[in-house]
């Protein structure tokens, strides 16, 4: 399983920040996508235009401090979490950590270039 974590300060409360983390429906900036479907409260599919899909199960959300999901597509499964921390000095810190597991054993050898949340 490869793992990444993402750490950063941002200047926005840890309500702004949520508030975008969790809307599904606001993916214009992910030229990558076609759409986002919602299933139930707890379940939305990415889908992408050569007909791909990714499905998320949110498996926890705590309005301002944690939202985590699992993902499962053909490609790949795993975990997603995203922690606010409020800052003393304003702002919050916003820790994101990936974890997954990639189905085929060639795809793991190019998985640390392509799936790298320190990259971003």
């Amino acid at each position: 399983m490869k793992t990444s974590v993402f750490r950063t300060e941002l200047p926005y409360s840890t309500e702004s920040v949520w508030a975008v983390m969790t809307d599904t429906t606001q993916y214009a900036w992910r030229s990558d996508l076609k759409c986002i479907e919602t299933d139930s409260d707890t379940v939305f599919r990415e889908i992408y235009p050569n007909g791909n899909e990714t499905v998320f199960t949110i498996t926890e959300k705590k309005p301002f401090t944690r939202y985590a999901f699992h993902m499962e597509n053909k490609r790949f499964s795993g975990e997603w979490t995203g922690t606010l921390e409020e800052l003393a000095h304003g702002g919050c810190r916003l820790i994101l950590e990936e974890r997954i597991e990639i189905h085929n054993p060639l795809m793991r050898l190019v998985a640390g270039m392509a799936w790298n949340l320190n990259k971003l």
